[in-house]
C-alpha cells in the first residue's frame, strides 16, 4: 500500500470518529441507534445488492444477459 491511500485512510477514519463524537457531544445522539443504523446500511449495501446482482446479471451459458437481450430499458433501470 503506498503512503497517500494509508493517509487517506487515516484521515477518513479520524473525520468518521470526530463527527461522531461532536454529534455526541452536541445533540446527544444515543450510539445504539447510530450503530443500528450502521448495520442495516451495510445489509441493505452488500447482501440485498448482491442478491439484485444475481437476479439482474445473471448470464447464460455463452455469456449474455437474458435482460439485457430481451428488455434492455428494464435492464438500464
Amino acid at each position: 500500500m503506498t503512503i497517500h491511500i494509508i493517509i487517506t485512510m487515516v484521515l477518513l477514519l479520524a473525520l468518521l470518529l470526530g463527527s461522531i463524537w461532536y454529534a455526541k457531544k452536541k445533540y446527544q445522539i444515543n450510539l445504539a441507534v447510530l450503530g443500528l443504523g450502521a448495520v442495516a446500511f451495510f445489509v441493505s449495501s452488500q447482501i440485498l445488492e448482491k442478491l439484485v446482482h444475481v437476479v439482474v446479471l445473471h448470464p447464460q451459458k455463452d455469456g449474455s444477459i437474458a435482460l439485457l437481450q430481451d428488455h434492455p430499458l428494464v435492464y438500464i433501470i
